[in-house]
This record gives structure tokens, C-alpha cells and sequence, in this order.
């Protein structure tokens, strides 16, 4: 096979995939230049297959006709509800690729009527704590996604720490408390380090790839941290003394994967694990009156500061 026609299959199948395309993803995806990526395009639509044009300028998508993409794509009530559920919980993420990649899934798998529809939306509903929004960051968020997908090398633009930019290898782009991080090292720093997303100035990637480190996990960074973002204090044991009435809450959920939990008389319980992080002053705090800080004593003296503060605000 020449290697014209494996560049044009390719082209094709990253069409299927995607249905909507940049010409810079195809650059990037097939790793052609603009020239190549046009003549492999042009030859694909002289040959009859329905790809036109939409936008201008940096916004403009070749995008594949719907009927070719989702021949004979076949899903269940099932399949639908979870991708309905999916979409929900990346709604903080309209108007990136991750929204784009969903919309078009859905697209492809959707064969319910309207009225299925109207009772799948009623019927399994997402209502979850306030998200930060990243659309605005749509050209960030794309580029952070290939990166990551692709290993790129990455040059990062953070306020205040890297406002000039910094050489970084993306490893991973994580959702937390629904808002988008990435970890990533920065070999000139010899480090890892995670980063707000929506904090980000630019991100852009490079032709240069890097080895994904066989060693690193999100785990083993993160450690006995509390959340996603360590603090000065080390990991040591820490015991919150919860309320009977709250007792029901605390015994719900895993907290900490290694809790231990300890039943008093009266209906009072002892939540234990060991952990650092500067999250778990703000947890403790969400409990209110309804938990006790026992140790360690760095957690109750913030605790109490934070309290002391608050309290400050109300003046008999």
C-alpha cells in the first residue's frame, strides 16, 4: 500500500472518530505538514466523500456528514442513560473537546425518539457542588488534551509562578471537585507538580514527545495527601470526634481508604486515618459544631483559627 493511500485511510478514520476537525488537529494527528494534510483532504473529497467546510480563520471545522460517520452505529437504553449520565457530570467542560467528543458520541448512538429522550433526561438527573467553568479556555483544555494523549512536551503560562512560561510533560488531567487539574513534571525542576486549569494563561504543545515514566502513578504522587493539594505539614494520624447525630454521615462514605472507625457510648464516633493537606481544614470545617478535632494539633489550631476568624465577622 502506497503511502499516500494509508495517509488518506488514516485522515478517513480520524474523520469517523471525530466527525468535526481543525485542519491543525489533522497536522497534529497525523503528524503531516499543512500541505501534505490539504492534498490527502482535497483527495478524500474529490473521491466523494461528503466533508465540508464550517467557520473561518482559527474556528473553522471540516466536518464529516453525520449519515456516513454513524452508518450502521447501534445502542441500547442502556448505553444511552450512562452517556447521558457522562454528560452531566462533564457539563463544566461545554465547549471544550471533551464536550465536543460526547456530543458527537451521542450523536452517533442516538436512534431513541423524542419522547425517550424527554423521559431519559427527567428520570437519571446530576445535581452536583458548584463547577468552575472551562469553556472560555477551549484552545487551552484542546491543546492540554493532546499533550496528554499524544506525550507532547507542553510550555505552561502560570500566573505569578510561571507567567513567562514553563517546559513541562502533561501525565495526567484530573477532575476534581468539578474543576479540571493537570500533573505534570518539569524536568528542569526535577518535580512534580499539579495545576489549576482554569488558572492557566496558555498552553501549547510541541512536535518534541516524551516517555511516559514508567514509575509514576497519581497515587504514589499524592500519597497520604487529604484532596489534591499537599501542604507543609507531614502525614501524621489524624482523629475527628463526630456527633451522634451526624454519626450516620461518617459511617457512608469512605473518607480515607485506610479510616478506621470508632464507636463511643452515647452514639459518637471517631473518624481516624493518616493524611496531611490543607483540605482537611476545610473539610473539618463543613461539619460545623458537629466535629471535634483530637489531633493532630497543627488541624485543631487552624480549626480554631478558621472558627475564631469567622466568629469575629458576627459581633454580639
Amino acid at each position: 500500500m502506497s503511502d499516500k493511500v494509508t495517509r488518506v485511510i488514516r485522515l478517513l478514520q480520524l474523520f469517523h472518530r471525530r466527525g468535526r476537525v481543525a485542519k491543525r488537529d489533522m497536522v497534529d494527528a497525523l503528524e503531516l505538514d499543512k500541505k501534505t494534510v490539504s492534498r490527502d483532504l482535497q483527495a478524500l473529497i474529490e473521491a466523494g466523500v461528503p466533508i465540508t467546510p464550517e467557520g473561518e480563520g482559527r474556528e473553522q471545522r471540516w466536518v464529516l456528514d453525520e449519515r456516513e460517520r454513524h452508518a450502521g452505529v447501534v445502542a441500547g437504553t442502556g448505553d444511552m442513560a450512562a452517556l447521558h449520565l457522562g454528560r452531566q457530570m462533564l457539563g463544566f467542560l461545554k465547549g471544550t473537546a471533551f464536550s465536543e467528543y460526547l456530543e458527537d458520541l451521542e450523536g452517533r448512538l442516538d436512534q431513541e425518539g423524542r419522547d425517550e429522550k424527554r423521559a431519559r433526561q427527567s428520570r437519571i438527573i446530576l445535581r452536583e457542588e458548584p463547577a468552575r467553568e472551562h469553556g472560555a479556555q477551549q484552545e487551552i483544555v484542546d491543546e492540554l488534551i493532546d499533550g496528554v494523549l499524544k506525550t507532547r512536551v507542553m510550555t505552561l503560562h502560570y500566573p505569578s509562578h510561571y507567567a513567562e512560561g514553563v517546559r513541562a510533560w502533561p501525565l495526567t488531567l484530573m477532575v476534581y471537585r468539578r474543576a479540571l487539574y493537570l500533573i505534570a513534571w518539569l524536568p528542569h525542576e526535577d518535580r512534580l507538580r499539579t495545576f489549576s486549569v482554569d488558572r492557566l494563561e496558555d498552553a501549547t504543545c510541541s512536535r518534541e514527545h516524551f516517555t511516559y515514566p514508567r514509575e509514576y502513578s497519581v497515587d504514589s504522587y499524592l500519597g497520604d495527601t487529604f484532596g489534591i493539594w499537599t501542604g507543609s505539614e507531614p502525614a501524621a494520624r489524624v482523629r475527628v470526634r463526630f456527633e451522634a447525630s451526624r454519626a450516620y454521615l461518617v459511617r457512608a462514605r469512605i473518607w480515607h481508604p485506610g479510616q478506621t472507625l470508632e464507636e463511643l457510648p452515647g452514639g459518637d464516633v471517631v473518624l481516624s486515618f493518616h493524611a496531611t493537606g490543607v483540605e482537611l481544614v476545610r473539610w473539618v470545617l463543613e461539619w460545623g459544631d458537629k466535629a471535634e478535632v483530637l489531633e493532630p494539633a497543627w488541624l485543631r489550631e487552624r480549626v480554631v483559627a478558621e472558627l475564631r476568624g469567622a466568629l469575629a465577622k458576627y459581633p454580639a
